[in-house]
């Protein structure tokens, strides 16, 4: 399956929509700083992020720069009746940046690498390659992004949904940038230990390469809007 997340209201509001198969299904809303709230449009919240300050506290430590790793950005994942869902944090080693993700039964590894028009955050499970985010690195109406997910893990589409929004717009992996609105353009080829992970041809494998070409045009002419609406200022 392929979602699109865009931002659906003015510039001075955080608020993003979630489409499967082309219909809007759910709202991604920025609630403060440092969290997100899906919900789906009877406005019944899903899942939320928070803050986990205690276990953010020891990625104060800069272990990586003796070979060891630091925890930084650590959330917890909780549903509609505040129990938890999961737990995230970023995983900061010299030279590799990672999110990890546990789901209770489920680990999820959340990798990313900044080419010259996107950035793509590629998510392992078992090492094992499940889905991947693409986020245009140029924008002209504010963030926006595909997620690619295999069939076999739809049921995570709520959950890879509000992750790939929390974690591109705080504190993003792989260089680039991330924002809600405005018209910029950026061009990064950031690379770090993991970027040898990415499988290049992944998407084009697993999913219809007319849709794939769809997105990659769109991504493309959205990147040729930018540049001149920035030329012109």
């Amino acid at each position: 399956m392929i979602l699109k997340i865009a931002r659906i209201k003015n510039k001075f509001d955080n608020q993003l929509v979630v489409y499967a198969n082309g219909q809007p299904k759910y709202i991604l809303t920025q609630r403060d700083g440092n969290s997100f709230v899906l919900s789906d449009f009877n406005k019944n919240i899903c899942l939320f992020t928070s803050h986990d300050a205690t276990v953010s506290l020891t990625g104060i430590i800069p272990l990586w720069l003796v070979g060891g790793e630091s925890k930084t950005h650590s959330y917890n994942l909780l549903d509609a009746n505040n129990s938890t869902a999961g737990k995230f944090h970023k995983s900061v080693r010299f030279m590799k940046n990672k999110y990890v993700v546990n789901l209770g039964g489920m680990n999820l590894d959340f990798y990313a690498r900044s080419y010259d028009m996107t950035r793509n955050v590629f998510i392992h499970k078992n090492s094992v390659q499940i889905a991947e985010v693409v986020i245009p690195l140029s924008i002209t109406n504010g963030f926006w992004c595909y997620i690619y997910l295999l069939d076999e893990y739809s049921g995570l589409e709520q959950t890879l949904s509000l992750l790939a929004v929390h974690t591109s717009l705080i504190n993003p992996l792989g260089g680039g940038v991330s924002q809600l609105a405005g018209a910029r353009v950026y061009t990064s080829h950031t690379r770090d230990g993991y970027s040898k992970l990415h499988d290049s041809d992944w998407i084009v494998r697993n999913f219809n390469v007319e849709d794939v070409n769809a997105i990659n045009n769109e991504i493309a002419e959205n990147r040729k809007l930018a540049d001149s609406i920035i030329r012109k200022r």
